[in-house]
């Protein structure tokens, strides 16, 4: 029974594109045919400890427990360029379309590192239609896990005020791919959240995830595919302009 269950995780996991995902977690107390299945089944044995009951522990479970895709690399953004017949203009003072893609993430403390796309409503067509698009030839096919975005941190004034989450910034989006910058399928939709509290502030561990970025998971391995299309479907409240720093992909590069 054990060994057919685990080869059925197995096959499901090969259908999702997902055949990676080889570790079996088994405790030290388990009996002896539960590791042998697994390892029949193909799938590599992890042991977490128990105590002296035979009850895990819990720490080591989550730490063991963590996954992170074996095949997973940076996805190098060096041949990438701009689809700009299907794509929002994004080169607005300072800003550039292509920087969202440069491996240059925009920071708080100076203007040194300005790297974002500016999208004003005057450089579209005299306002700003939700959604909006930023589609991308990567010139090679990829396959994609997850994701990191970075919104605009430099604020012009200076002074080390943040831009983070300001109305300008981008907050929700969707991610389409495609072989072809034809036909499109929607890996999924995203929301990075509004951590304003009432009074509109915003506590520190919010500013500290965006200036990481904001990291995101699509919930299957994609399919291979050429073209990103980034959808912006809204910002923090300006209907005047829409900023972004920086995306970043891992997964399967060059296939």
């Amino acid at each position: 029974g054990e060994y057919a269950g685990l080869m059925v995780i197995r096959a499901y996991l090969k259908s999702i594109y997902q055949e990676q995902r080889n570790i079996c977690l088994i405790p030290s107390s388990a009996h002896g045919t539960n590791p042998a299945s697994a390892v029949m089944a193909g799938m590599k044995v992890v042991v977490v400890g128990t105590d002296k009951h035979g009850n895990i522990n819990v720490d080591e479970l989550k730490e063991k427990g963590k996954y992170t895709p074996l095949f997973e690399e940076k996805i190098d953004k060096s041949t990438w360029t701009l689809v700009s017949g299907q794509s929002i203009n994004g080169n607005a003072y300072e800003g550039k379309t292509v920087n969202f893609w440069d491996d240059v993430v925009d920071t708080v403390e100076t203007d040194a590192d300005n790297s974002y796309f500016i999208a004003t409503r005057d450089n579209n067509g005299g306002s700003l239609n939700f959604p909006l698009d930023i589609v991308i030839d990567l010139h090679k096919n990829v396959k994609m896990q997850r994701f990191i975005v970075w919104q605009r941190a430099y604020w012009y004034q200076g002074g080390g005020i943040t831009y983070h989450y300001q109305e300008e910034n981008i907050k929700s989006f969707n991610l389409y791919a495609s072989s072809d910058a034809q036909t499109w399928s929607l890996m999924g939709e995203f929301d990075i959240g509004d951590p304003r509290n009432g009074a509109g502030e915003i506590p520190a561990t919010a500013f500290q995830e965006a200036i990481d970025g904001h990291e995101f998971s699509l919930q299957n391995t994609s399919e291979a595919f050429r073209y990103l299309k980034f959808q912006i479907t809204s910002n923090y409240g300006s209907t005047q302009i829409t900023v972004g720093s920086e995306i970043t992909l891992f997964g399967l590069d060059n296939l």
